[in-house]
């Protein structure tokens, strides 16, 4: 969640909210880094492969979309 200060994160509504929860506050990378573990290699290394492709997608399309 990225928090901007924005007008819609500043409201009390919204304030109280993520107060109340306060397991968004967990670091998404750490998250990532625990659930990446867990998975098995043969999934993670398709994940990867599919994750370089998309990645080169973007590039070559310059930052538009990849998505006819």
């Amino acid at each position: 969640m990225v928090m901007d200060n924005g007008s819609k994160h500043t409201t009390k509504l919204t304030k109280q909210w993520l107060q109340d929860h306060t397991d968004l506050k967990i670091p998404l990378e750490r998250l990532y880094k625990e659930k990446w573990k867990k998975l098995p290699k043969d999934m993670s290394t398709k994940l990867e492969a599919s994750n370089s492709k998309s990645l080169m997608a973007v590039i070559t399309a310059k930052g538009a979309s990849t998505r006819q």
